[in-house]
């Protein structure tokens, strides 16, 4: 997530990593989005991705704690 001026990484609702964001002006790419491998046949993440989220915008910590709390309960029915 990207925000002002910080760019952070989160997992299961944790923030894990968070760095100053240096960019300048709007980023953008006509690339392909992996998940688990760079676009290879071999050398590949070979677990399980589930919920997996892109936003087009940032979010606070409450609204991710929300959305952990929904995907639980989801998947605990």
């Amino acid at each position: 997530m990207s925000s002002a001026s910080v760019m952070e990484i989160w997992i299961d609702g944790n923030k894990i990593s968070s760095t100053t964001d240096t960019t300048t002006g709007q980023t953008e790419n006509q690339a392909n989005l992996y998940l688990g491998s760079k676009g290879e046949i071999s050398n590949y993440y070979t677990g399980s991705l589930s919920n997996f989220m892109i936003f087009n915008s940032s979010r606070t910590k409450a609204q991710i704690d929300e959305y952990v709390q929904s995907l639980t309960e989801v998947n605990n029915a």
